[in-house]
């Protein structure tokens, strides 16, 4: 993986781990482990997930409680990072939409 699928995957996951904890129709304020995955296992495989996460487990983003991901504050901080840097990237790769 390069650095830049590295940080996308990161940003990916972080999306999807924020998004559970602010849903008030969430009560668990996360989203389980493999169901995130079977989201993403066209992107990564397994090997990459699993280091992906251990990363972010080691790094202080993330925790996991039977399998369960949650979002840190740590995780919340480095997520609006990634998201201002990938705010470029989306307003150029997404199409604009239109008003019928």
């Amino acid at each position: 993986m390069t650095k830049t699928q590295i940080a996308a995957a990161f940003w990916v996951i972080l999306t999807a781990l924020n998004t559970a904890k602010a849903n008030p129709l969430s009560p668990m304020g996360g989203v389980p482990n493999g169901h995130l995955y079977a989201q993403l296992m066209d992107q990564l495989n397994f090997d990459q997930w699993t280091r992906v996460i251990e990363t972010l487990k080691t790094n202080g983003h993330i925790e996991e409680n039977n399998f369960l991901l949650t979002i840190t504050s740590k995780g919340e901080g480095f997520f609006k990072v990634l998201d201002e840097i990938f705010a470029d990237i989306k307003k150029n790769t997404c199409p604009p939409t239109t008003s019928a």
